[in-house]
């Protein structure tokens, strides 16, 4: 609702006939570089670095990292975390499905709601 008032009534769509597609532009120099780190960044501090502060903290914890009890602990999070990301999968791609495949259709409406759900809704 706050983006729509921000917004006013400005519109902004892509027609089959308006839509002209981006040429690739090739980086190279410090331009290179700087889109790499930038993309880089996420990754090094979403992932890297919390697995490194976590090796850290287990190791100095003393405790038997082999055992089977926390060898389940470890199973238990890596199923998680793959039906997780099966089931984001799944869904961007049956998003896709109906947002390419039938625009205008109550499908295509309601795929598009959902996907903005994440936008709209914080910490979902």
């Amino acid at each position: 609702m706050l983006e729509r008032v921000q917004r006013g009534d400005a519109r902004y769509s892509e027609t089959a006939r308006g839509h002209r597609p981006l040429a690739p532009l090739r980086l190279t120099g410090w331009r290179a570089a700087a889109a790499w780190a930038a993309c880089a960044v996420p990754v090094l501090l979403g992932a890297l670095l919390p697995a490194v502060v976590l090796a850290l903290m287990a190791r100095e914890s003393g405790q038997d990292l082999l055992s089977p009890r926390y060898l389940g602990f470890v199973r238990n999070s890596v199923t998680l975390a793959a039906i997780a990301a099966v089931l984001t999968v799944a869904a961007a791609i049956a998003i896709g499905f109906f947002t390419a495949g039938l625009s205008g259709g109550r499908g295509a409406a309601a795929a598009s709601h959902i996907a903005r759900l994440g936008y709209a809704v914080p910490a979902v």
